[in-house]
């Protein structure tokens, strides 16, 4: 958020997960008629870019689009964004501007530090019952099959909330093992669920290009587009406040076993496995490794364990880029209460060893402390470890597995729109800058391996070829939005 004193000093504060993009530039601008140096703040950085051009913001830098197609899927380093000369506050930061001038206090995050179940818990119900707060908010929930949606499941029924829930849906085709499984907990909890399978609210004739330039719109680069953020084609604004369960992965194990128990075993691996889609030309995926090898290197001098570093990257590129890209727009117009982000019980999670942290253990402790039986009904694919609950004398049931296809929607779009799509990536002139971050030799290679042997990674990679050329060739287009 952003708040201003009676000297007119601005102060730009982010939270310590990045929930929201909070960015910011110094620069001249004409004020009433004179050139003025000032400092912007926005959470968009195409609007600061707009400012500093004079009208519109400037084509995005191709080495930062290059990162859509690298492990992390989003920048590192902090003059990592799209548009020249815009920053951005990352977790914790704390901005103040002044007359034209901007300074940067960066906030220390607690030390890793374990708590008791109870003080944990009592964290968690604050946080949930916070939503009193909002009674006129309309809410809805997306339920699955896993850890972190039952989670915030959890939260409501302890606190007597779930009644809030207008609407809990899920993306998945019925017959997935994500929808069995969260249709068990609505018939277990007397809720309707909403079975929405994935690309029902878009139009099937719609041109994926189409729903890509509102993609880079909204996410402003951000985000690769196999996650694509475009919204309906009517443009209509959401109805309802979410209750997302994306921070859950804040206390779940990103290591790669043996090889995160060194740093000289995990720098040179990490640097190899950069260019992940192998679509990268050497010189980009070399730049990538240097930047995120140079992240990692400070990660090291700060004190960080080996056995962390890979949740310290996925926190900083999944929590403060995929999410706080995606997390405002799901429910544009609306709040999106985050009830899993907690700075107490990431320190709890970082205190306990890499065996306990590769378990879901923060979410058993909560969930098994907030209601009898939720941690009961059975998960879709991936139950709780055995070891957690050791001693119980009623087991859960296996997990169910199974059925449909998560991924059919965007197999199925390229299926239909892959052949033109590809003959529209091949035709980019030679002098394009999307040459300078794609290897050509390596996509016709890829594009003539999912014509015949299709799979979702590779797909992956393609849809988000087709945005960085987009992106390198249009600017921007406003979309318009308007309330259902």
């Amino acid at each position: 958020f952003g708040l201003a004193d009676r000297e007119g000093r601005v102060y730009g504060v982010n939270s310590a997960f990045c929930g929201v993009p909070l960015c910011y530039a110094e620069g001249e601008l004409e004020v009433c008629g004179e050139r003025a140096r000032v400092g912007l703040l926005s959470n968009r950085a195409s609007l600061i870019s707009a400012a500093l051009e004079g009208g519109a913001p400037a084509m995005p830098r191709a080495e930062v689009l290059a990162w859509l197609l690298a492990r992390t899927e989003h920048p590192m380093g902090d003059d990592e964004l799209p548009f020249p000369g815009v920053n951005r506050l990352h977790g914790g930061q704390r901005l103040s501007a002044f007359e034209g001038s901007i300074s940067l206090l960066h906030v220390k995050q607690p030390h890793a530090e374990r708590y008791s179940t109870d003080a944990l818990y009592e964290s968690f119900l604050w946080r949930t019952s916070a939503l009193k707060r909002y009674p006129n908010v309309p809410l809805s929930m997306a339920l699955t099959g896993g850890f972190d949606s039952r989670l915030v499941l959890a939260g409501l029924l302890a606190t007597g909330q779930e009644g809030r829930v207008e609407r809990f849906y899920i993306n998945a085709h019925p017959d997935h093992a994500d929808t069995r499984s969260a249709q068990a907990i609505a018939n277990a909890f007397g809720l309707e669920l909403n079975v929405d399978p994935p690309g029902r609210g878009q139009d099937p004739h719609e041109p994926f290009l189409e729903r890509l330039r509102r993609h880079n719109l909204l996410t402003e680069f951000l985000c690769s587009a196999w996650d694509i953020v475009s919204g309906p084609p009517s443009r209509e604004l959401s109805e309802r406040g979410l209750l997302p369960g994306h921070y859950g992965e804040l206390y779940r194990g990103h290591s790669l076993g043996r090889l995160s128990r060194a740093w000289w075993l995990l720098r040179p691996t990490y640097r190899v496995m950069m260019n992940r889609h192998r679509l990268l030309t050497p010189q980009m995926s070399a730049r990538c490794a240097s930047l995120a090898g140079a992240w990692l290197k400070e990660e090291r001098r700060a004190g960080t364990p080996a056995d962390l570093a890979l949740d310290r990257l996925h926190r900083y590129a999944r929590m403060e880029g995929w999410i706080s890209q995606c997390h405002p727009i799901e429910a544009l117009g609306f709040p999106s209460f985050a009830l899993l982000s907690c700075v107490s019980t990431r320190a709890h999670y970082e205190a306990q060893s890499q065996a306990e942290r590769e378990r879901p253990s923060v979410h058993y402790a909560l969930t098994r402390r907030a209601h009898d039986e939720l941690w009961r009904v059975p998960f879709a694919n991936t139950p709780w470890p055995s070891s957690l609950y050791e001693g119980e004398e009623k087991l859960p049931p296996p997990a169910l597995k199974g059925g449909g296809r998560e991924l059919g929607y965007q197999m199925r779009m390229w299926r239909e729109q892959g052949a033109e799509l590809g003959a529209w990536l091949l035709s980019t002139p030679p002098s394009s800058e999307l040459w300078r971050v794609i290897s050509k030799r390596h996509l016709e290679a890829k594009l003539k391996r999912m014509s015949t042997h299709p799979q979702p990674q590779g797909i992956k990679s393609l849809m988000c070829a087709c945005a960085l050329k987009l992106a390198l060739e249009e600017p921007l287009q406003p979309v318009k939005l308007r309330r259902a």
